[in-house]
């Protein structure tokens, strides 16, 4: 959980980050004028992170990513798409969905969340994955490890945040792929929101 001082800094940075961006996509100033203005704004940007303890753009957002995905874990839990049950394991989509489950019903295309998901975590075991914290730290891997060993089942893909970021939409209402057998249900609000630089990530975004 980040503490109120991580949050303001994260907050503050953001803040100088957004107005940089406002001033470089702000088409209501002539040329010469608004190359003048991005210029000021982006010496104002580094000096501002500099002074919050950033060395970098890229050093802020890391702590980003960090404080917003341990957010996301904190507030979070997997639970079954259809009966609620807590942190249910993955169950192949044995017997869930008919033949040609990875045509989309309406459009008649491949549906590319549900073909990446056979194709890579299924097949191969990966899982999608953003290195802005630990695997000790993402309680909701935690809680699966622990559950796929008391039950003796090996080998099965198992579910971390980062299925919340790319699969499960949680950056748009909180809409769940309901093709998995698991989504994400929210049990905390949040200090603060997690899909400010996340969202870039997420496939349904």
């Amino acid at each position: 959980m980040a503490t109120q001082e991580e949050i303001e800094t994260l907050l503050a940075g953001r803040a100088l980050i957004d107005a940089y961006r406002a001033v470089k996509t702000d088409t209501s100033v002539i040329s010469a004028n608004r190359a003048s203005a991005v210029s000021a704004s982006k010496v104002d940007l580094t000096t501002g992170l500099s002074r919050l303890g950033f060395a970098s753009l890229d050093d802020f957002f890391r702590y980003d990513g960090r404080l917003s995905m341990l957010e996301l874990v904190r507030c979070y839990k997997t639970v079954h798409s259809k009966t609620g049950e807590e942190n249910p394991l993955c169950d192949l989509c044995i017997g869930r969905e008919p033949p040609g489950c990875l045509i989309h019903p309406v459009t008649g295309e491949v549906d590319s969340v549900r073909s990446d998901c056979v194709s890579k975590r299924i097949s191969t075991g990966e899982r999608p994955s953003l290195d802005f914290i630990k695997e000790d730290e993402d309680l909701v891997l935690v809680l699966q490890k622990k559950r796929a060993e008391e039950e003796k089942q090996f080998g099965i893909p198992l579910f971390s945040i980062c299925d919340a970021i790319f699969m499960w939409n949680l950056n748009a209402n909180h809409v769940s792929n309901m093709k998995c057998v698991a989504k994400a249900e929210q049990v905390f609000e949040t200090d603060f929101d997690p899909f400010w630089y996340l969202g870039k990530f997420s496939m349904r975004a």
